[in-house]
């Protein structure tokens, strides 16, 4: 007789130990299955972020070279004439030369928004996680074999740990729809970028209006009153220190930081309203536990 009792408490045992050990991994590959497809997902984002970056060097190549060119073309115009103040120039020539040997541009792979995104996404992400792996550790606590009650609501509750709408996967749907926003902000810069070089073109040929000035007008008792030398005068003041980098500063930067500062906002929001939503569907599953408990049902 007692080692009948023995062996049914053996196999009651085992009935419990499959059915907890079967919520527990269950549970625990649901998480590990939606953190790696999260973790797939952020290295696609970071190879089209690369990408994009690729043809944003490319403009602003293509930009700082347009502009010294010009700038080195109305250099070469006037630098016979020493009442033409060209000071202002050669500080943009040398300062863009500076800026395409330092690669001093924002690119889309270490925009703020991006990499605060990537690495506050994934964390939100590995919160719920953790709290999906602390419940099914709650249920299968409270399911023994003495009992039997305790099993069926485990099998009946635990299995809904792993349903809709509990689904790591919910994250990763926030997540990859960015893939194509983030490469079009890609393509966006690069256009903006090469925009800035068709309005410092248009700058370039206003001043080329300026007539040279004539022998006569170098030695006029008042050569900075001779329209010719007020006219570029008027035009290479605006040709300061800062203001081809403005053309970046104030075309590019604007645009990518806004683009990207909605993507985080928006991808952001969805992760917290999945967390929040399987936070609550977990409550009312353990809830349903608890009264299975005492009710049988």
């Amino acid at each position: 007789m007692k080692f009948f009792l023995a062996l049914v408490g053996t196999l009651c045992l085992g009935v419990a130990a499959q059915a907890q050990s079967t919520v527990s991994l269950n549970v625990a590959g649901n998480v590990t299955i939606g953190l790696t497809a999260i973790n797939n997902t952020i290295n696609v984002l970071n190879n089209t972020c690369l990408a994009a970056d690729k043809g944003m060097l490319v403009a602003w190549k293509y930009w700082g070279n347009t502009m010294i060119a010009n700038l080195t073309s109305l250099m070469n115009r006037f630098k016979n004439y020493s009442t033409v103040d060209l000071t202002p120039i050669n500080s943009s020539i040398s300062n863009i030369q500076n800026m395409l040997n330092t690669s001093q541009i924002n690119l889309l792979s270490t925009d703020y928004n991006v990499q605060n995104l990537l690495s506050t996404f994934y964390q939100v992400a590995a919160q719920t996680g953790d709290l999906l792996i602390d419940t099914a550790a709650n249920l299968t606590s409270q399911a023994n074999c003495t009992n039997d009650v305790s099993l069926t609501c485990l099998r009946k509750y635990g299995a809904n740990l792993t349903a809709a709408p509990i689904l790591m996967s919910r994250f990763n749907d926030c997540l990859a729809v960015e893939n194509v926003r983030l490469a079009q902000i890609g393509v966006n810069a690069s256009t903006q970028i090469n925009n800035t070089v068709t309005t410092a073109q248009t700058f370039f040929n206003l001043i080329s209006i300026c007539n040279v000035p004539t022998a006569a007008a170098l030695n006029a008792s008042y050569p900075q009153l001779v329209p010719s030398i007020q006219c570029l005068n008027t035009y290479l003041s605006q040709i300061g220190y800062s203001n081809p980098v403005s053309y970046i500063n104030y075309g590019y930067e604007m645009m990518r930081s806004q683009q990207t500062q909605v993507v985080y906002f928006r991808a952001n929001r969805c992760a917290q309203l999945v967390q929040y939503d399987i936070q609550d569907a977990v409550t009312r599953v353990k809830a349903a536990f608890g009264k299975c408990l005492t009710t049988g049902s």
